[in-house]
């Protein structure tokens, strides 16, 4: 059997999933650990089946029992070894599965990793199927993605994003160990963030200050977010999948962009953790003067505020814009800010074959798959700020952050900005920073952390340890 695309797909496993009401497993990715694979096959299973599994259980046959009644039926072996492995949290994943069985499908949701569920509660099934609850960026199932869901993520775990000065305090107080048990036993999900780690790898400390840091951010229990460059570049990719189907590639050669993927999703951060001195010097290469370039725009955008008189409380995201000169794409009408900046990025990187923006974007893209003119258009004309809300959330920061004083960390805060999607509360104990949040978070086109802004030093360990508390209280 095999997929849209034309991947092989085990028949079993595919049935649950259509089952489900979800789309195509992307290729190349391991979806399901070793211990999940015999479950969710023998959940495939007809209901005959599992009740067999169910009577092998109560009979209480021997090892040489079942070896003899499995001999020469490998699905048989197969349920009479679930039904001895039995446990409450594998009864909570059947009845999980099944209620995605009789649920009627949804756009983008596959939860794969049925085993990570603790809470076995209606209460917390429920919450399972309820659309609103999940996080990150949905697929649309017409343009055949999908996202692999992991447990903690299907049962909507509270999640709290902190910001790189608070993840300072953390180590220098020895706090990080604390912090990691309360938030396991509150249930609280801590995410870490790529632009953090390169702020700290960019930092001019000692090895060990940096090692220490690294340490602290690139531990195991923390959920690591993919780039924003790669959210970015999906975002766009549907975009185009959408409106304009005949630009992408037919015959992608995507086995650079999953192994990068995969890169980001695992290796990335082990590579970091253990050679964190080696990975801050590729980056210093990569990078080049990019991140000063950036503080020197930041500048600019506030001088600019300045001579238009542009204050923070009073500042409205409702802008449209014309250029001053009149450039070949523009059809004499005016636009919103961020569709153009989002077009010339994107444009730029494409056109060099170079960057982050690049690597995730052109190997679904025909070589000659645009005009600048119709490029243009599909971002400013056609495209809606609910399918892009990063490019959006990217403006309005850069928007807002003009009308305060700018610093070196305002580029970075702006990188940081685009993991809001993926919080429910943003810890910082940078006022300006926190600030900027609350002011973005009621226009933004997508739903957004809420900025909690904490003292600075050893008061900031027990300010965290009570937002933890109020955020598994919510």
């Amino acid at each position: 059997m095999r997929d849209n695309d034309g991947i092989a797909a085990t028949p079993r496993l595919w049935r649950v999933e259509r089952d489900a009401g979800c789309a195509v497993h992307e290729p190349g990715e391991s979806l399901f650990e070793p211990s999940l694979v015999r479950l969710v096959l023998s959940l495939a299973d007809d209901s005959d089946e599992d009740d067999a599994a169910s009577a092998a259980k109560q009979t209480g046959h021997s090892d040489q029992q079942h070896k003899q009644a499995s001999r020469g039926h490998p699905r048989k072996a197969l349920m009479l070894n679930q039904a001895r492995r039995e446990t409450p949290a594998r009864a909570a994943a059947r009845k999980s599965v099944a209620l995605w069985r009789a649920a009627p499908a949804r756009s983008g949701v596959c939860v794969t990793r049925a085993l990570d569920f603790g809470d076995t509660s209606e209460a917390a099934h429920a919450r399972v199927l309820q659309p609103g609850r999940w996080r990150g960026t949905r697929y649309d199932r017409s343009d055949q993605e999908q996202i692999c869901r992991s447990g903690e993520e299907a049962m909507a775990q509270p999640v709290l994003l902190p910001d790189s000065n608070v993840w300072v305090y953390l180590v220098d107080a020895g706090a990080v160990e604390s912090f990691r048990k309360e938030a396991k036993r509150l249930g609280v999900v801590v995410a870490a963030c790529p632009a953090v780690a390169f702020e700290f790898l960019r930092a001019p400390l000692s090895p060990v200050a940096k090692k220490k840091r690294i340490d602290a951010l690139t531990l195991g229990a923390w959920r690591r977010l993919m780039p924003e460059a790669f959210k970015e570049a999906e975002e766009a990719r549907r975009a185009i999948a959408r409106l304009h189907p005949e630009w992408l590639n037919p015959s992608p050669d995507r086995n650079l962009w999953f192994k990068l993927k995969a890169d980001w999703e695992q290796t990335w951060w082990t590579r970091t953790r253990r050679n964190p001195r080696a990975e801050a010097a590729l980056i210093t290469a990569i990078e080049g003067d990019r991140l000063a370039q950036a503080g020197t725009e930041a500048v600019q955008h506030r001088e600019r505020a300045k001579e238009g008189k542009l204050v923070f409380d009073s500042i409205s995201f409702d802008v449209l814009a014309v250029p001053t000169s009149r450039p070949y794409w523009w059809d004499g009408q005016p636009f919103e800010p961020w569709r153009v900046q989002f077009a010339n990025i994107l444009l730029n990187a494409l056109e060099r074959g170079d960057g982050a923006y690049a690597d995730w974007l052109t190997p679904w893209l025909r070589s000659d798959f645009v005009e600048d003119v119709d490029w243009y258009r599909l971002w400013i004309r056609e495209v809606t700020k609910e399918e892009m809300p990063l490019a959006w959330l990217r403006w309005a920061f850069q928007w807002v952050q003009a009308t305060r004083t700018t610093t070196h960390g305002t580029p970075v805060d702006n990188q940081i900005a685009t993991y809001l999607p993926e919080c429910d509360v943003f810890v910082t104990s940078d006022k300006a920073f926190a600030a900027c949040v609350e002011k973005v978070r009621p226009h933004a086109p997508a739903r957004l952390g809420r900025g909690l802004c904490v003292p600075a030093n050893d008061a900031a360990v027990d300010a965290v340890m009570v937002a933890l508390k109020d955020l598994a209280n919510q």
